[in-house]
């Protein structure tokens, strides 16, 4: 597998994860698609594609996101560390001991922390 190959699945992977927790978010505030999109100023078609991870959100409008839901920055992009890539790997050995597979430490929120200026 190639490097390529890993940056465009850790991308795909991260825009996945940042989508449900949007799509999680507007369920739990009762927000629909018509109104955030009215929210960001674009058409409703635009914000289908962005919360079903076809098209990713920029930072600006995950702001503006938040701000209409209620909830923090940090709530909209959690669990994609842990999802998504880790700096922190283990080898274990496998089974046969003839290989060795990698595991990832799990990232909590509770690693995470917005420090606004």
């Amino acid at each position: 597998m190639s490097l390529a190959h890993d940056y465009s699945t850790i991308v795909t992977d991260s825009r996945q994860t940042i989508a449900a927790n949007v799509r999680a978010w507007m369920g739990r505030r009762n927000v629909t698609q018509t109104a955030l999109a009215a929210h960001l100023g674009c058409s409703q078609p635009v914000v289908s594609r962005r919360v079903r991870g076809e098209m990713p959100f920029d930072t600006d409008e995950l702001i503006a996101i938040a701000g209409l839901l209620g909830c923090d920055l940090i709530d909209l992009v959690e669990n994609v560390r842990s999802r998504c890539f880790s700096p922190e790997l283990t080898l274990v050995p496998a089974p046969d001991e003839s290989q060795m597979e990698l595991e990832f430490e799990p990232i909590s929120r509770d690693h995470l922390r917005v420090v606004h200026p």
